[in-house]
């Protein structure tokens, strides 16, 4: 609720009975899952890695 609806802490801890610090720790715990999960991972780094251009095969035929 709060990323999708950016409904306040104050109003998902009164939703859930739990405090706002209860509420912020729950996010971030929740945030450290995402962030280690591997899947995630592999994601975030795959514009990290540079490609070589190549010229179009459509165009100029393939070699081999």
């Amino acid at each position: 609720m709060y990323y999708r609806k950016d409904t306040p802490i104050k109003d998902i801890g009164r939703i859930m009975g739990k405090s706002p610090n209860a509420v912020k720790i729950i996010l971030s715990r929740g945030r450290k899952k995402l962030k280690n999960h591997p899947y995630l991972k592999d994601m975030i780094h795959y514009g990290d890695v540079a490609y070589k251009y190549t010229k179009p095969r459509f165009l100029y035929g393939s070699k081999g």
